[in-house]
């Protein structure tokens, strides 16, 4: 069983962010696996506090692609 691979889920709109969280958990379950779950609801404070530091090689992001702030989550990546 894998551990400590976070999952980052960066969605704006609540039904989303839980869609996105039970098949995260969904496809946990089925194959066995254990994730850090991290939910990013302030994402320019989680931007802005991102340290190539902090990201680890197995760190998964799953990131809205239109975010209602400044942010592209298409250039967010960059």
């Amino acid at each position: 069983m894998l551990t400590n691979n976070r999952i980052f889920i960066i969605e704006d709109n609540f039904m989303h962010r839980e869609e996105v969280l039970d098949a995260v958990t969904q496809f946990s379950t089925r194959l066995d696996t254990s994730f850090d779950i991290e939910i990013i609801e302030d994402f320019t404070k989680f931007a802005n506090n991102l340290s190539p530091k902090l990201v680890k090689d197995t760190d998964i992001y799953l990131l809205d692609i239109d975010l209602k702030s400044f942010f592209l989550g298409l250039i967010f990546p960059k």
